[in-house]
């Protein structure tokens, strides 16, 4: 079912993020003769923020919000954008991959908002 389906990937993000398996992941790609270069990166010390660059939906981003910004600039108007993300913990890395981009129209902040609490009413 699609409840099913969403649930395991949920799990599946989520277990991908906890640095013991990381490092579990990184000792038995050792373990098993991977190149050095496939277990460089990959355990301690890597986090889902580090392999931001690499997705393709936050490079558009990144493009859309420059374009957006440089336009604004050019005829001289004052602007703001928001940025909405389902997972949390997601925020700190859109945070840090917009940071570092070359223009310094874009100062992002980070804002993460309480979460709905679930009622029995």
């Amino acid at each position: 079912t699609k409840l099913a389906e969403s649930t395991h990937k949920s799990y599946m993000g989520y277990m991908v993020k906890q640095s013991t398996f990381q490092t579990l992941m990184h000792d038995m790609m050792i373990a098993s003769g991977a190149r050095q270069d496939d277990v460089d990166g990959i355990g301690a010390g890597e986090s889902t923020s580090d392999n931001f660059e690499n997705n393709p939906k936050l490079t558009k981003l990144a493009e859309v919000l420059v374009e957006h910004f440089e336009r604004k600039k050019a005829i001289n108007e004052s602007t703001r954008a928001i940025v909405f993300s389902q997972w949390r913990e997601s925020v700190g890395g859109i945070v840090k991959m917009l940071s570092s981009q070359v223009t310094s129209l874009i100062k992002p902040a980070q804002f993460i908002g309480q979460a709905s609490k679930k009622s029995n009413k």
